[in-house]
């Protein structure tokens, strides 16, 4: 059984890369958390990728603020092997955590973290991790892609991975009943 976090540390560049005819390249749908990590890492293994993007850096940095992420131990420490870890300064860090939620059935709880938590907004973050991407040689694609784009993405990559939460691209994948108890995302 993989415990969180440890599949990074076997991500290996497939046996062709390298050896003369064929590098591999990767086609990644989303710029969020996920497909911006794995960019990163692919790149880090001189795996060629492209990440598809629905806004650019400064698109992301203009929006509304949807919401601020903690980015816990095990995020800061995969931000340090991939060299994103821009937010890593000690005045940021976040020993301990206080949640209250009123309404019909009000709880709260806290707790003192196990390694440092940091609070980032993630307009910001998006942003800094596409250019990161891209200033190291990723290629970044502007573009809303849907599902019927998969046949013409498919030929120019040797894998598209669909790294999307939240957007229509999340429906093509139907939710497997013995799987999960929940028929709607979880969420306060």
């Amino acid at each position: 059984m993989l415990s969180p976090g440890s599949v990074r540390n076997h991500v290996t560049a497939p046996s062709h890369v390298g050896k003369g005819t064929h590098m591999a390249h990767i086609g990644i749908i989303g710029s969020g958390i996920a497909g911006l990590h794995l960019g990163l890492a692919l790149q880090q293994h001189g795996i060629d990728a492209t990440i598809y993007s629905e806004r650019t850096p400064e698109q992301l940095r203009a929006r509304q603020l949807s919401n601020m992420v903690a980015l816990n131990g095990c995020t800061r420490d995969r931000e340090r092997e991939l060299s994103v870890n821009h937010w890593d300064a000690r005045s940021y860090d976040m020993p301990r955590l206080a949640v209250s939620v009123q309404g019909p059935r009000p709880f709260a709880f806290s707790g003192r973290m196990g390694a440092p938590a940091h609070a980032v907004d993630m307009r910001l973050y998006w942003a800094q991790l596409l250019e990161d991407f891209s200033a190291r040689g990723g290629q970044v694609v502007i573009r809303t892609c849907h599902a019927d784009h998969f046949a013409s993405l498919a030929p120019r990559h040797d894998l598209v991975v669909v790294a999307s939460g939240r957007t229509s691209l999340s429906t093509i994948f139907p939710r497997i009943a013995e799987h999960s108890p929940y028929t709607t995302p979880q969420r306060l």
